[in-house]
């Protein structure tokens, strides 16, 4: 009889034992080893997915604006960390004169040092292309044509004016991530760009002067009339945290807010 207690007593600390230890594996399995790829995990700690708000402090604003009277740019100021301070600014605006023509484009700026915008590096070429001829007699026609660009080697042969490391916002899409590897600037600059064109001519007593001239702004520019992400980080309690804004801009400068986000 006392045998067969004690062997009852023995099998039953072995179940339970077992048990136990069955409990222990689970939780030990649900650890991510360094080299080990957990399926369920999209992101490494620290992570801001463009679009999903998860852990993330969320505005909704579906804002839309637009700077129509030149020289008088439009602006919407962004408290990304929630502080009652603007940490980021996005500016339509409308530049140049009825004679010249008038064109449009967008920025965005960091208002404080605290406040990165996610982007790269890229060298720009400034090129140059210029022309005269003559034809007609009397009246002698004079054409001239200015060609500036930026990027873009139109005639094959034109002139390096400068070449310039320049800051630019990276777009992001929906699902694309915004972390601690990425580069950031503090910095003011354009969004998106317009090309600027003056067609202009002179009426002598006996010479007309054609003058076309052409300048294109930017390269890469930001993908105009789709929904895209900008990236940012900014510091809450001296901590760096990381978020995205929303938007898409049309016409150059016609700007919509759909939300911004910021890690809680």
């Amino acid at each position: 009889m006392k045998a067969r207690f004690l062997f009852l007593v023995i099998l039953f600390g072995l179940i339970t034992g077992c048990s136990k230890k069955d409990d222990d594996y689970e939780e030990i399995d649900a650890v991510a080893y360094p080299g080990e790829i957990d399926p369920v995990v999209i992101s490494a700690p620290g992570d801001v997915i463009c679009d999903d708000t998860t852990g993330m402090d969320w505005v909704s604003y579906n804002f839309m604006f637009q700077a129509t009277q030149a020289f008088v740019p439009v602006y919407f100021n962004l408290d990304a960390n929630n502080d009652l301070v603007p940490d980021l600014r996005l500016v339509s605006e409308k530049v140049g004169s009825l004679g010249a023509g008038y064109y449009a484009h967008s920025r965005i700026e960091s208002l404080n040092s605290d406040t990165k915008i996610l982007g790269y590096l890229e060298s720009d070429t400034a090129f140059y292309f210029s022309s005269s001829f003559y034809s007609g007699a009397p009246p002698l026609v004079w054409y001239t044509i200015n060609y500036y660009s930026s990027c873009f080697n139109v005639s094959g042969t034109d002139s390096i004016v400068t070449i310039n490391n320049n800051f630019k916002v990276s777009p992001l899409h929906a699902g694309d991530t915004v972390n601690a590897n990425s580069y950031y600037q503090s910095d003011a600059l354009i969004i998106i760009d317009d090309d600027e064109y003056l067609d202009y001519y002179q009426n002598n007593v006996d010479t007309i002067n054609y003058i076309k001239y052409f300048t294109f702004k930017e390269c890469d520019q930001f993908p105009m009339g789709t929904v895209q992400f900008i990236g940012f980080k900014t510091k809450i309690n001296s901590i760096d945290k990381y978020g995205w804004i929303k938007l898409s801009i049309t016409y150059q400068n016609r700007i919509l807010i759909h939300s911004t986000a910021i890690q809680k």
